[in-house]
């Protein structure tokens, strides 16, 4: 079954090609880059299909025990599989009521802050290189809408830029999300998302969270990938151990630069 999926998915390679650059050029609106890479995709599923038809007539005409003979012993071990492993419910990991809990509070998380990100990057995307968004589905991931690490929701969100041909440096990527916090943090203390009943949180180290965090902001070249949460006990660990870890890189660059310098 392994073999037969491979060889699927290898088939399908073209479509699925297609499908990954057509997002790139729905995002710059280029037709003709559209109808081209439409047009490449089927020539190369052309090819694989005549490739596959005369290797399977190949096979079939000179090799066809050997044929049987491998597909009964690949039929055996798909047929073990199904029924000594697949079948045993103790030996399949289950889902804890922590992860079911997370992964419900994403559902339902994600709607509003969907739209927390939408109303403000209308405002905030010429301020740091972005188009503005007209519809709401402009700023969805079209595959990953959240990622669940460390018992923590990060809600991640896309922004196209502005000129692409621009890569901005990790001081432009801080200041960006500064200025992008800065913004949601007034939205929301204005009531411009009455939905949205959360206060900031202070954590055991005495540190303030907004309610609703920008976590990161990564220029992917032709556009922004922006990740969320929605403040708690456990992004604020996470936030404070992160914090650390920057700490003590700084002072290792810091103690190189002056052991560097006092060689010098």
């Amino acid at each position: 079954m392994m073999i037969w999926n491979w060889l699927v998915s290898l088939f399908l390679f073209p479509i699925r090609w297609f499908w990954l650059k057509y997002q790139e050029c729905k995002e710059t609106e280029n037709l003709k880059r559209m109808i081209f890479l439409f047009i490449v995709s089927i020539s190369g599923l052309l090819v694989f299909g005549i490739i596959f038809l005369i290797l399977a007539s190949y096979l079939l005409t000179n090799h066809m025990p050997l044929l049987i003979g491998v597909g009964a012993v690949l039929w055996l071990y798909a047929y073990a599989k199904d029924k000594y492993i697949t079948k045993q419910p103790s030996e399949i990991p289950s889902v804890g009521i922590n992860d079911q809990q997370l992964l419900e509070q994403a559902e339902k998380g994600y709607p509003v802050m969907r739209n927390i990100l939408y109303q403000t990057t209308k405002n905030v995307a010429p301020d740091i290189g972005g188009n503005i968004p007209r519809l709401l589905p402009e700023i969805e991931m079209p595959e990953e809408h959240y990622i669940l690490s460390n018992n923590i929701c990060f809600y991640q969100f896309r922004l196209v830029k502005a000129d692409m041909r621009i890569q901005y440096t990790a001081n432009d990527l801080s200041e960006f999300k500064t200025v992008f916090q800065s913004a949601i943090t007034m939205k929301i203390q204005s009531g411009a998302f009455p939905s949205l009943q959360m206060e900031n949180y202070r954590d055991r180290y005495g540190n303030w969270h907004d309610s609703v965090i920008i976590d990161t902001i990564e220029d992917v070249g032709n556009m922004f990938i922006i990740q969320t949460v929605f403040a708690s006990p456990e992004y604020a660990e996470y936030a404070h151990q992160k914090q650390l870890i920057h700490q003590s890189t700084d002072n290792d660059s810091r103690r190189f630069e002056t052991s560097w310098n006092e060689k010098q």
